[in-house]
């Protein structure tokens, strides 16, 4: 088996997980999940609103 094939059997078995663990969710755990997630997105996005960190130049 090529190392791609691994690679791709290996991301299959953990959607399928993903998959399986979405589907045994309560309605309570969805939202929780969901609810991070967002929390998760405005953050990333908060941290692409600021400018890089790094040397400035002061004039």
């Amino acid at each position: 088996m090529s190392d791609r094939d691994q690679r791709d059997a290996a991301f299959a078995a953990h959607k399928r997980e993903q998959r399986r663990r979405a589907l045994a969710m309560t309605p309570a755990e969805r939202l929780a999940w969901l609810e991070q997630m967002l929390d998760e997105l405005g953050h990333l996005r908060g941290l692409a609103r600021r400018p890089a960190a790094g040397p400035t130049t002061a004039a």
